[in-house]
């Protein structure tokens, strides 16, 4: 008889503490992986471009004057150029470096400005060059500020429905210096430039 009792009260416990065990071990998993992708250093760069010869653009880093050479044609069948390539334009890019391949790039000077958002009453937002974003006239999704990271646009924005800011990556489909047409919280936005504004 205990030893019957033996068996029906340990083996459940033990797979209770096995389940327990194996539950510990995917959510420290998955939080490693969170932690990581948190602190992956930025590889981002930003460039003034200084010419563009057949498939090489030349550009200099705003921040410490170096010059750079980057061949641009993989980056382009791999839609991973956003905006256009155009002398003294402001680009966020990221590049191998090694193999001076340019891998991706936000024309900055094609971002910033006043857009007005396409089948609203007069809403749209303002790419300032603070990093921050001026909503205007905007109901559900109040644009909060912008970012780039590893060459991707993210925006802090806030939602009505649950009053909390959210960043997010956001899918750039098409950009340049009179269009933007982006995908935020589930939502395509088709957008057309209303104003002007330069890169100090």
């Amino acid at each position: 008889m205990k030893r019957i009792l033996y068996f029906y009260i340990i083996i459940p416990v033990t797979i209770f503490a096995c389940s327990c065990n194996g539950d510990v071990v995917k959510r420290k998993a998955d939080d490693a992986k969170r932690k990581a992708t948190v602190e992956a250093p930025d590889s981002t760069i930003v460039v003034s471009v200084s010419r563009i010869k057949d498939d090489t653009l030349y550009a200099k880093s705003i921040e410490t004057g170096r010059e750079y050479k980057y061949f641009y044609t993989e980056a382009i069948k791999n839609k991973k150029i956003h905006g256009k390539l155009t002398v003294e334009d402001t680009l966020a890019i990221t590049a191998n470096h090694k193999l001076h391949e340019l891998t991706k790039a936000i024309n900055l000077s094609n971002l910033l400005g006043l857009w007005m958002i396409e089948g609203k009453d007069c809403e749209g937002f303002r790419f300032c060059n603070n990093s921050t974003i001026s909503p205007v006239n905007m109901s559900n999704l109040l644009f909060k500020e912008w970012d780039i990271y590893n060459g991707d646009l993210y925006i802090t924005y806030n939602n009505e429905t649950t009053s909390k800011n959210t960043k997010e990556k956001v899918r750039i489909n098409i950009l340049d210096e009179n269009n933007l047409n982006i995908t935020i919280n589930d939502a395509d936005l088709i957008c057309k430039k209303r104003g002007l504004i330069t890169i100090d």
